[in-house]
């Protein structure tokens, strides 16, 4: 489904958006080019903790909008 699709790319997008900017702290914390891999998986899992309410809030709003459709129908 449509939705299905456009959400894990959304999804995906704020993982990649969260660990470029963890990155980028950690580079203008320590000033070394790369975090070592225990930072990246921190800031993933920071990712996913962030990202996993939104995608609670997107999948009720959308089972909302698909029950009206239904009734309405």
């Amino acid at each position: 489904m449509l939705y299905e699709r456009l959400f894990s790319t959304a999804h995906l997008l704020l993982l990649i958006a969260l660990n470029f900017l963890f990155g980028v702290g950690w580079y203008l914390a320590t000033s070394d080019s790369a975090p070592p891999w225990w930072a990246r998986l921190c800031g993933i899992v920071a990712a996913v903790i962030v990202a996993r309410p939104l995608e609670a809030t997107l999948a009720r709003r959308h089972a909302r909008r698909k029950a009206a459709r239904r009734r309405q129908g």
